[in-house]
């Protein structure tokens, strides 16, 4: 019943999301959430920016193509990335300075709510991902962790399992779906994700749009979309990782300064001094295996990573989202715990997410 209750709320918010920006709802769909997945589903490439369909009853209605591949993946050097997949992105607005905020990026200590995906082989050690994956099909959703963060590697969680589900690819357990298989044998994958509130000024823009492709395009590289075509933002120097390495998850508050500041430490990005960054690799990476910047962490493909002047560093550990040492983190985004912020302000995310908290308490 109460799924029932958080079903009902999403429909109307997202209804009234697009009765109010009925032209450009009609472009992306109902809600300010955009992703990719790993294979073309309904025909569309990996290199497509997706957006979920039009809301209906059962089944979830397909996805539509927010951001085509052709312009997208025009890649700088002339170089068009046709078999390219998008393997991470983020609008760069994540915890940005929003109206009255003073601050750009995560504070210490601060709650909020991590997203995230995880591939087909992911098995998960606690939560809903070990559920998911026991048969329900976790590599189309996206789950999400409440957690405080200290310092790197010191982090509160505040989600039983370290882990809850929250988008369900098809639907079927009475949650915003959108519009994935989860059938046995055709599986999708969500391979990147990038959630906004309605509330905010950019939630249905889709530029600037920061991403990484694949090995094919340059898998450490981060680009920028503006909307016409794409050049780079943070090569893979910049972010202390080499060619053999490709980013996987992506995090980003961009501080508006043309190019990627590196911040000196943690939180230095608070000021907009520097740019907030975080990411994850994929297992097959140089540097997975290999000690972070402090010698004290094993880099993981289930960990979450920073990178400041000293270096890549753990920020996140896969045990804390409920994660296994060789599970994939696949997808990655983050937004402030919504009990900060007014209702009115949230979309179909955020009605959600307050149901996901009820369910819990």
């Amino acid at each position: 019943m109460r799924r029932s209750l958080c079903n009902a709320m999403c429909v109307a918010t997202a209804l009234l999301l697009t009765t109010a920006s009925a032209a450009t709802a009609a472009t992306i769909g109902p809600e300010p959430t955009i992703f990719s997945t790993d294979v073309g589903v309904g025909g569309f490439t990996p290199g497509d920016v997706l957006t979920p369909g039009p809301l209906s009853a059962d089944p979830v209605n397909p996805p539509w193509v927010g951001v085509p591949a052709a312009p997208l993946l025009a890649l700088p050097d002339a170089l068009f990335c046709p078999g390219c997949q998008i393997d991470a992105m983020s609008r760069g607005m994540d915890l940005e300075k929003r109206g009255g905020d003073v601050t750009h990026g995560i504070l210490p200590d601060q709650q909020n709510g991590f997203l995230f995906s995880v591939d087909r082989a992911a098995t998960g050690a606690s939560g809903d991902v070990v559920a998911e994956a026991g048969g329900d099909g976790a590599a189309g959703d996206v789950y999400v962790s409440l957690l405080k963060i200290s310092g790197a590697g010191a982090v509160t969680v505040h989600t039983p399992g370290g882990n809850e589900l929250l988008y369900d690819a098809d639907g079927s357990h009475g949650l915003p779906g959108l519009g994935l298989s989860e059938s046995p044998g055709s599986e999708d994958n969500l391979d990147a994700l990038d959630v906004t509130f309605a509330g905010h000024p950019g939630a249905l823009a889709l530029s600037p749009l920061f991403f990484s492709t694949d090995a094919i395009g340059g898998g450490a590289d981060i680009f920028v979309f503006d909307g016409v075509s794409s050049s780079i933002y943070a090569t893979d120097t910049d972010l202390g990782l080499s060619d053999n390495d490709n980013i996987d998850a992506l995090i980003l508050a961009e501080n508006g300064t043309p190019g990627f500041q590196a911040p000196t430490g943690l939180f230095d990005w608070t000021d907009s001094s520097a740019d907030m960054i975080f990411f994850s690799l994929d297992p097959t990476s140089s540097r997975i295996g290999t000690p972070d910047a402090f010698g004290g962490d094993i880099i993981g493909p289930g960990d979450v990573l920073t990178v400041t002047s000293s270096g890549i560093e753990v920020l996140i550990a896969a045990s804390a989202l409920g994660l296994g040492v060789n599970d994939n983190l696949d997808a990655l985004d983050v937004v402030p715990e919504p009990s900060t912020y007014a209702m009115a302000a949230m979309a179909f995310f955020g009605l959600g997410f307050i149901g996901w908290r009820r369910r819990r308490k």
